[in-house]
């Protein structure tokens, strides 16, 4: 008998990867907060930033003129 299939289970983003890349970009978090797989950042500035794929955090800040990237 060969093997059943294993279930794959989709990804969620990591907090931790946010606020590293937020740290990184050099803002100051206000809040954090997950829904329905979607990470959500509120800065002390007043914008938030939206994403469910931590890859393009880095891309989503540049977008917004932060960061050294």
């Amino acid at each position: 008998m060969s093997k059943p299939a294993k279930k794959v289970y989709k990804r969620r983003p990591a907090l931790k990867a946010a606020l590293e890349a937020a740290r990184k970009a050099g803002l100051e978090v206000k809040t954090a907060t997950i829904e329905h797989g979607k990470i959500m950042l509120a800065f002390t500035d007043g914008t938030t930033v939206s994403t469910n794929n931590e890859n393009e955090w880095s891309r989503r800040l540049k977008d917004l003129g932060y960061g050294k990237n």
